[in-house]
């Protein structure tokens, strides 16, 4: 095929179709792969609240985005049923959308064996961008969006006509409604471009010059507006502002993000980098690559000898982030030379407007990259005009230089592509392989990790027997995609719990669960550290659920899996009978909360010397101490941090001589079935009337390194029988009666640990 750059004609019109089925095509064998339980969640919910009569940021808090990508979605979902499967449907139609405006875009620059090798890429990038291709996003709508206007602005410059134009601004308005920052960046950035391009043309009046640039506002005003309105109609602007304007400045303010990478030295390990990995490996590889995969076509990259011994990957991580902010500025200053040298010599360059607008497509990205600056939230659209700018660049160079050095640099490129096209493959049948966990449920009907998958599955059936349908049945503190799959609701509009929230949002929430008569509630013990704990960022709410809830069920399949439980409301009057905390002094221990409970707490030791010391008088009507002991269930997921011997004696008289009453070894973190608390009652009758002292210990053979916090005895009371609080159920639902523990009694928790996974600590995939 001819070199030349010919214009767009029907025959691309033709390909451009080609292009969508291809993208189709391309995808369709992953598009029901992977499932987030955050982002997605999120999104697929606050849609489905809107097809129930709610208003967005009125009745449901939306943090960021503005709401078209919503009401496209709960739009869609009307149209062919709610459900993760239909989402991901839109997201095939998405991207080969997006594919096809790209291909236009290119076709103004490039031949069309360059545009159609920048498809083959952009079709990699589908994938290396995960997850956010992924699944449907607010992220998705506005770039396939602002990219779409991109090209119809291509359209309306070289026809010259009107109608393309506000076509590009209406659509540039949508995509600013979507998500403001990609779509308001990308919007003024065309209008800048068609600025100066009128401005470069031939002089003509001040109104002709800025009619393309009107136009184009006017397309986008004919959409933005009306939103407006409808949100004031409803009572939800003052909402909207505050959820979208007022909260990201403020989080930005206050938050600490992930930053680009230090680009120099360009060279050498960066430690720093290295500290941060997670933030900058792609997410693909980090997903399937990075810890072993047995059949994988590569893995454990993390421990390899490239990653471990070389900078290969500290290099070409750099160039990943830096290269669309080198390329631009490459392609900003080489270009604006060809400008002033065409000027100069009173030729018009035909491929000045393409230019200007390519770099306003880039720019417009560029300026929307807030922090974090990662790879999951960069590689949503940072790629693509790299992509662009650089096959451009070398186009460019490739006509400059002779024949023999062009074949070459062709042949380079083209190896690069292939090899990028083979990789992409190979990632895309491992990801097909490896996330193959059916979820059945109608609102599901696409496939999870074996991590996830499987859990997700015990708590929907959880939630199908325990929840009646028309109760609300939140999940906290991020895991929205829960209550989605169940097709449950929240209370008082909050999906998630973010920091820096507004204050009023716990007492909503409290009021909430108690007028709305919620029995249940789901809560994931598994976070991202980096969000600090749901203590940290909730700590009315937490206080409410400690004190009016508990533990019902655990659900936890893997010893380094995901770990949810299920928090029911405490039956009335079924604690503080007596606290042993009222008539108690307690000496190296602590009274604190944990999920979900009331504790006493000591430290971890080798030896007796880290023993907490209770100091009461035993009273005679209520001689029997009720407790339970276990670890904190924030350390339940983890670094190794056990097994851990339970032991507690009574000295009577204080310092005397000792009687045991309880040892136990537990192993939370590496045993699955010890992840609950582990009831005991302290006959202590012998000793009514008498000073004593209740000794508490907690023994490890390696203290681990944060050791604080971590092993508790739930809210010790004095009754006057040998009454029991539930223990809580077991991983499989199980509601076993509780019995004397004793020193025979670590006999089983052994047995179990001797059949346990090795001690190892790295994460599962995140289902973000």
């Amino acid at each position: 095929m001819s070199e030349k750059n010919s214009p767009f004609t029907r025959t691309d019109v033709w390909i451009a179709l080609g292009v969508a089925v291809a993208a189709i095509v391309f995808q369709w064998p992953i598009h029901d792969r992977w499932l987030a339980l955050l982002d997605e969640g999120y999104v697929l919910s606050i849609a489905d609240y809107i097809n129930r009569g709610l208003v967005p940021y009125r009745d449901v808090t939306i943090d960021a985005p503005f709401p078209a990508a919503f009401y496209l979605l709960a739009w869609w979902f009307r149209l062919t049923g709610t459900s993760v499967e239909s989402s991901r449907l839109l997201v095939l139609g998405a991207f080969a959308l997006y594919a096809v405006a790209f291909y236009r875009i290119a076709r103004a620059l490039l031949p069309r064996t360059w545009s159609l090798a920048l498809v083959v890429l952009l079709f990699c990038y589908r994938l290396w961008a995960f997850p956010h291709w992924q699944f449907y996003s607010y992220s998705l709508v506005a770039a396939t969006l602002a990219t779409v206007a991109t090209a119809l602005v291509f359209v309306a410059v070289r026809a010259g006509t009107t109608l393309p134009l506000l076509a590009a601004g209406a659509v540039a308005g949508l995509a600013t409604l979507s998500k403001q920052d990609y779509g308001g960046s990308v919007s003024l950035a065309l209008a800048a471009a068609l600025l100066v391009i009128a401005w470069l043309q031939e002089r003509r009046g001040w109104l002709r010059s800025v009619a393309p640039a009107f136009f184009f506002g006017l397309g986008a005003a004919a959409v933005v507006v009306p939103a407006f309105l409808h949100l004031i109609a409803n009572g939800a602007l003052d909402a909207m502002i505050q959820q979208t304007i007022v909260f990201p400045f403020e989080v930005m303010g206050k938050a600490s993000y992930p930053r680009l990478p230090a680009l120099w030295p360009p060279w050498g390990r960066d430690e720093a980098l290295r500290a941060g990995i997670g933030n900058y490996f792609p997410s693909i590889l980090a997903t399937l690559w990075w810890n072993e995969c047995p059949g994988c076509w590569a893995s454990d990259l993390g421990q390899s000898w490239a990653y471990r011994s070389t900078w290969i990957w500290d290099v070409t991580l750099k160039l990943a982030f830096w290269a669309p902010l080198l390329l631009t500025l490459l392609a900003l200053v080489l270009w604006i030379r060809r400008l002033v040298a065409a000027a100069r010599n009173g030729s018009p360059d035909p491929q000045a407007a393409p230019r200007i607008l390519t770099l306003a497509f880039a720019i417009g990205f560029l300026l929307s990259f807030n922090p974090p600056r990662d790879w999951v939230h960069l590689m949503m659209v940072y790629p693509p005009t790299a992509l662009l700018l650089g096959a451009v660049l070398a186009r460019d160079a490739s006509v400059a230089v002779g024949r023999l050095p062009a074949f070459g640099l062709r042949a380079v490129l083209g190896a690069a592509a292939l090899a990028a096209l083979v990789v992409t493959i190979a990632l895309m049948s491992d990801l097909r392989d490896r996330v193959d966990h059916w979820i059945g449920d109608p609102r599901g009907r696409v496939y999870a990790d074996r991590s996830n998958g499987p859990l997700l599955d015990d708590v929907i059936a959880w939630s199908n027997r325990s929840v009646p349908p028309a109760v609300p049945m939140p999940v906290y503190p991020m895991q929205p995609m829960i209550g989605f799959l169940a097709g449950r609701s929240t209370v008082a509009g909050y999906h998630v719990i973010w920091p820096h929230q507004t204050a009023e949002r716990d007492r909503r929430i409290v009021e909430a669960l108690d007028a709305q008569d919620v029995r249940y509630l789901v809560f994931s013990l598994s976070q991202w550290g980096h969000l600090q704990p749901f203590q940290a960022n909730a700590a009315h709410l937490f206080d409410a659920l400690v004190e009016g809830w508990e533990i019902d069920q655990v659900f936890s399949r893997e010893w380094n899996g995901p770990i949810v439980v299920s928090l029911k409301r405490r039956p009335a009057g079924s604690r503080h009978t007596t606290s042993l905390q009222s008539v108690a002094v307690a000496r190296d221990a602590a009274w604190t909360r944990w999920p979900f409970d009331e504790v006493l707490t000591h430290a971890v030791g080798t030896t007796d010397e880290s023993a907490a010391r209770i100091e009461l008088t035993v009273p005679e009507d209520r001689p029997f101490v009720d407790t339970a002991f276990g670890m904190n269930p924030d350390r339940w997921y983890g670094p190794p941090t056990g097994p851990i011997t339970f032991e507690a004696f009574v000295e009577a008289p204080p310092g005397g001589e000792r009687r045991s009453l309880v040892r136990q070894t537990i192993d939370p973190r590496s045993v699955v079935a010890d992840r609950h608390w582990f009831p005991v009652t302290f006959d202590l009758s012998a000793e009514a009337g008498r000073p004593v002292t209740l000794v508490l210990t907690a023994s490890v053979e390696t203290i681990p390194p944060e050791s604080a916090d971590l092993v508790g005895w739930r809210d010790p009371e004095l009754r006057g029988t040998r009454q029991r609080r539930s223990r809580g159920r077991s991983p499989s639902g199980e509601d076993p009666q509780a019995v004397e523990l004793n020193r025979g009694a670590a006999g089983a928790a052994n047995a179990l640990r001797a059949i346990a996974p090795g001690s190892k600590t790295r994460p599962p995939p995140a289902a973000r």
